[in-house]
């Protein structure tokens, strides 16, 4: 990882700090809307997290009334770190963005409805922002299939501008804590951009500051949803789009990207067909 350029530290060294003084340091901002179960797991695993020092602000889309019951239960029973949110904008990103604008710590965290922090994220996070004074970090992730099951872990390391903008190396926001300062020098989430909103965000981050990596996995993600549902060229042509959003088209014009667009699907294209065709090839033969 490139050194941090002289404003990079001085900001860094402000988020540090501010895990020395009062107040909370993570804020962790979960939407939902009647995932009684969903819910119920991400808000255990916050509430497990040997590290006090956070507000976790629930957002929910409007769930029925058992569930806004139980939310409020929720919140009563900490209300000094817990924080319910109903009748947020409509959409993901805009619910997304109303729950950040209500917090106060310094440092934020989106964590999806359904997905779970593991144990020690949260010290090992604040322990390595005092250490290397980052801006911005992530870590690795586990996917968690609809029955329960654990699958493989992502990590996506070392950090690469290139790999990112290319959409080869995507960045999870379920492992990813951004200074609060970086939204307002940023701006926030766009909420015209459907499910990849979270990618163009993370384009800009980068060109910001350089993110720190922290080792390991912090969160155990739900691996279906509506991300997963593109098909292949409509995942590259998202890119191109977010690339060109986020100003960090490749040779720094949409049109240029679009050709770069077309290289990466040239290149990209056997390598996502071959499982299909030895799947063919092998029902074939079992004929």
């Amino acid at each position: 990882m490139k050194p941090a350029a002289p404003r990079d530290r001085a900001a860094a060294g402000e988020a540090g700090d501010a895990t020395r003084g009062p107040g909370p340091v993570v804020a962790i901002v979960t939407i939902t809307k009647d995932d009684p179960a969903g819910i119920r797991k991400t808000v255990a695993s916050v509430a497990q997290q040997a590290y006090a020092r956070y507000e976790h602000v629930v957002v929910d889309g409007g769930s029925d009334a058992e569930v806004a019951a139980w939310l409020t239960a929720w919140r009563d029973a900490d209300p000094e770190r817990r924080t319910l949110l109903p009748d947020p904008p409509r959409g993901i990103y805009p619910s997304m963005n109303a729950g950040i604008a209500s917090t106060s710590a310094p440092l934020v965290l989106v964590l999806n409805g359904g997905d779970e922090l593991v144990p020690g994220a949260l010290e090992r996070v604040t322990e390595h922002l005092r250490r290397d004074r980052w801006r911005w970090a992530y870590g690795g992730v586990q996917g968690r299939d609809r029955e329960g099951r654990l699958q493989e872990e992502y990590v996506f390391a070392p950090f690469s501008r290139r790999a990112l903008r290319a959409g080869l190396k995507p960045i999870p926001h379920q492992a990813a804590y951004v200074a609060r300062e970086l939204y307002r020098e940023v701006g926030p989430y766009r909420e015209d951009l459907g499910t990849a909103a979270d990618q163009e965000f993370f384009l800009r981050l980068a060109r910001t500051a350089e993110p720190g990596l922290v080792p390991g996995i912090l969160a155990v993600v739900e691996t279906w949803g509506l991300s997963g549902e593109e098909t292949f060229i409509g995942r590259e042509l998202s890119w191109h789009r977010l690339r060109v959003a986020s100003g960090t088209a490749f040779g720094g014009r949409p049109v240029t990207d679009l050709v770069v667009t077309g290289l990466l699907l040239a290149r990209l294209f056997p390598i996502r067909l071959g499982p299909k065709l030895r799947r063919l090839v092998s029902a074939g033969v079992a004929r």
